[in-house]
């Protein structure tokens, strides 16, 4: 999928988890491989992998974190080859837009 990357900015939002160090990792931008991305139980979302930061070079799973677009959204990043889980929480997004009706 072609285009600028997306940043993201994880917040503390109502908590997170972090196996590197535990602490909430700096923005970091990710290149997008999917967008509308079928997560289950009518969760729709994106995919890309980390090309910088803290999580550069694990795959990242991105989903909208409420039903109106506000920016804020739920961050799953994951080790690549592994899958062990990073990152679990929610951040500020930079560059992103949903291209499918959210559910209200």
């Amino acid at each position: 999928m072609a285009g600028n990357p997306v940043t993201l900015e994880p917040i503390e939002g109502w908590g997170y988890s972090e196996a590197i160090d535990g602490s909430l990792a700096p923005q970091f931008r990710i290149a997008m491989t999917g967008t509308g991305v079928e997560f289950g139980d009518g969760v729709i979302g994106w995919t890309g992998a980390a090309i910088d930061g803290k999580y550069s070079g694990a795959n990242v799973k991105v989903t909208p974190r409420h039903t109106e677009w506000d920016g804020i959204v739920v961050v799953k990043v994951e080790e690549a080859g592994t899958g062990r889980l990073l990152f679990y929480g929610m951040a500020e997004s930079h560059g992103l837009e949903p291209s499918w009706k959210l559910l209200t």
